[in-house]
């Protein structure tokens, strides 16, 4: 007694936790704490004036009713042939190999399959009927040679009607038919079992009675008293679904066979017998018939959303709060439950708010100063004055730039070649649960981290540069006077590097994964970048706002030329980087595991883009006002580190009558690491199902961006890259 007690109090307790956990707010925490003081009790009485809850489990966008009383239950579909895809024999995947190896009893007794698995690792049962050989219509070599004479006379004063067809169809009432199918597995079953049951369910129970008769005489004094025993289990079976089914899967089974007009009584005495008298050599006539014997043997799928589907074993009926006060076995039991559970709930529910009232104070105790008010407004200020409105010329009155002003159309996502990619790439925002802890970040930061765990370089610029027709050339010369034909404009580019080189042009076995010109990048002559004014997505001309998509600007840097005196001091560094927490973590979720059921979550932090060293250069260069972040310069004359490289930071020291700029980028690759455009990944196995319809398991529409990838299909476009499995050279120590 002491253990029950002690079970529900954890019970009780435990549910109180989960309770408080997911309250997050001060008005959440008082609303709870109020109906614990003015209305809990009440709340538990209208419990007794409620309807019975109807027992529904929603999966997905389907639901799935486990009450077979409900007009919209439904506990069963059958799939045919075409709709479920068997693995391969001599896979090399780990089901493929646990098949091949771990063979069961049956298997070794019969030396035919039991046990499979779809492409969708799906468990597929085989019934008793397909895994012995020849066992499915021995009745008829059975029966008929000694019994056919009775047979014909049942037939004949049924009239060939259901009687008849049953009798015929469930091969003198010898199936293997279960009432405790898995649902966690597909059962593959010869098509005559379910046509039996079909015309079972239709019988009236008179019907019932005089078949029962009927095959009791025929095998009464037969020799073989197992295989009696045999067809009074399987009528046992068609009884207790005939008693359990419910309405809607009764109706489904009727007329997904539709056997009403079928003529299987018909072909059955013109093919066994002549004259009225049964022919013999049955089995003869059996394996020269497959068009009779088809319509047995024909493989259909039954999958089941419960495994009370046949049966009501276990079956747990609801019962209303008034309804177990009333029983003097529970009371006692509900009312430490409830009084533990509001006990609990009340303690935790005042200790969080206590919590949050504390956090408060603290930040509200650490801005309550004029100063620190004054300097946040400020800050505000400067950053709504710089990146959000700006200012009209003529009056100084602050106006929204673009057609609605909101701050998103100052966001672009670019890749290398400023392509736009907003709406396709998917970004793991994980880390902003971590960061929502911390009251102290600000909205900056909250950017930048969320970015840079995702491999996109973050450049908040306050004049992004738009350069026309020869604007960027004539940025190299000497001017005398100031032009201001450049147009600009703030804009938060977020670009996608893919990556940095990480091995030289060193004459060795090692591949050099650079890139030694821009033009010689697919990406940078692709048919999908823009042409300045206009970008695609998804094949639509869409107009560009603060970038000029699918251009860049780039110049060369020839250092060391006797005749150049524009740069003046080049560095060069090697930086190693190891790989990174999150994507270690992903590619050992996603290696361990080829399940579709669990799919693991991916997106763009999964590439490692600094892959074991990264390779930049600092170049210090005439002043020039018009270099900006994003641009690119092809370095020549260096051994070694020569290519090209994308600008990430800009300097300019500026004293009387001098200028100087510095800037700084990183080796690109020649191929980047590909965009992640799907959200979850599985490698090893093919997803999704095999079946051409979608309804069968419930909506599948969430899993549109879920796709898988052997591990032999690494892009082509990645053989340069460091440790690639094909790269042959690279390998080579």
């Amino acid at each position: 007694m002491k253990k029950m007690i002690d079970f529900i109090k954890l019970y009780a307790e435990s549910e109180a936790l989960n309770l408080v956990v997911s309250l997050k707010d001060l008005k959440s925490i008082d609303g709870m704490l109020e109906l614990l003081e003015n209305g809990f009790d009440d709340k538990l009485k209208e419990l007794s004036n409620k309807k019975p809850i109807t027992n529904n489990v929603k999966l997905g966008t389907q639901d799935f009713i486990i009450d077979k009383t409900d007009s919209n239950y439904i506990g069963l579909f059958i799939l045919n042939e075409n709709q479920v895809e068997k693995r391969n024999a001599g896979g090399t995947t780990p089901i493929d190999k646990f098949i091949e190896n771990k063979k069961n009893i049956v298997d070794k007794i019969f030396g035919i399959e039991k046990i499979n698995y779809s492409k969708e690792n799906i468990l597929i049962i085989s019934e008793p009927g397909l895994i012995v050989e020849n066992m499915l219509l021995s009745n008829f070599k059975i029966i008929l040679p000694k019994k056919g004479d009775d047979v014909k006379k049942f037939i004949d004063e049924d009239n060939q009607g259901n009687m008849s067809k049953f009798l015929i169809y469930s091969m003198f009432g010898r199936t293997h038919l279960q009432l405790d199918y898995k649902n966690t597995a597909i059962h593959e079953y010869p098509i005559a079992y379910f046509k039996s049951l079909s015309i079972y369910l239709e019988l009236s129970d008179e019907e019932i009675n005089k078949l029962k008769t009927f095959l009791n005489n025929i095998y009464s004094g037969y020799h073989r008293s197992i295989l009696k025993g045999l067809v009074q289990n399987s009528l046992l079976i068609f009884d207790n679904i005939r008693n359990n089914i419910s309405n809607n899967d009764r109706d489904t089974l009727i007329s997904y066979y539709n056997l009403s007009n079928d003529n299987i009584v018909g072909d059955f005495i013109d093919l066994f017998y002549e004259n009225n008298k049964i022919k013999e050599d049955i089995e003869n006539i059996l394996n020269k018939n497959s068009d009779f014997t088809d319509k047995f043997t024909e493989i259909n799928y039954l999958a089941v959303n419960s495994e009370n589907t046949f049966n009501n074993f276990g079956m747990v009926k609801y019962e209303s709060y008034s309804q177990m006060m009333e029983d003097s076995n529970k009371k006692g039991i509900i009312n430490k439950y409830f009084t533990t559970f509001k006990s609990k709930l009340e303690s935790e529910l005042i200790a969080k708010k206590k919590e949050f009232e504390k956090e408060e104070k603290e930040f509200f105790d650490s801005i309550d100063d004029d100063d620190i008010k004054t300097q946040t407004y400020y800050s505000i200020k400067n950053i709504v004055d710089k990146w959000v409105r700006g200012f009209e010329k003529s009056n100084g009155y602050p106006f929204n730039i673009g057609e609605n002003g909101r701050l998103i159309d100052k966001f672009v996502f670019v890749d290398r070649a400023m392509n736009d990619i907003g709406d396709s790439c998917i970004i793991d925002a994980r880390s902003l649960i971590e960061m929502s802890d911390d009251i102290d970040i600000n909205v900056f930061t909250v950017i930048s981290r969320l970015l840079s765990q995702n491999g996109f370089e973050f450049f908040p610029l306050q004049n992004f540069m738009n350069f026309e027709g020869n604007q960027w050339e004539d940025s190299f010369k000497i001017y005398n006077n100031i032009t201001t034909d450049i147009t600009s404009s703030p804009a938060f580019v977020c670009m996608y590097i893919g990556g940095t080189s990480s091995t030289l042009n060193t004459n060795n076995s090692y591949i050099d994964d650079g890139l030694l010109r821009l033009e010689e990048g697919e990406d940078f002559n692709g048919e999908g970048c823009g042409d300045g004014d206009t970008y695609l997505v998804d094949g639509e001309i869409r107009s560009s706002l603060n970038v000029k998509y699918g251009e860049v600007n780039a110049f060369r840097v020839r250092y060391g030329r006797q005749n150049q005196s524009m740069f003046e001091n080049i560095e060069i560094n090697s930086r190693e980087f190891p790989e990174t927490n999150e994507s270690l973590a992903i590619l050992s979720n996603l290696a361990k595991d080829e399940s579709n059921s669990t799919p693991i979550p991916k997106a763009q932090n999964l590439y490692n883009l600094y892959e074991n060293r990264a390779y930049s250069t600092k170049i210090t260069m005439l002043g020039n006002a018009m270099i900006q972040p994003t641009h690119y310069f092809e370095l020549e004359n260096i051994p070694l580190f020569s290519g090209s490289y994308v600008i990430l930071n800009v300097e300019h020291t500026i004293r009387p009558n001098h200028m100087k700029t510095t800037f700084s980028g990183v080796r690109i690759l020649r191929y980047p690491n590909p965009i992640v455009d799907n959200f979850a990944e599985s490698i090893g196995m093919l997803l999704g199902l095999s079946s051409s319809d979608d309804n069968i398991f419930g909506n599948r529409e969430s899993e549109d961006n879920i796709i898988s990838i052997d591990s032999n299909d690494i892009p082509d476009e990645a053989k340069y890259n460091s440790m690639h499995p094909n790269n042959d050279k690279t390998l080579q120590i």
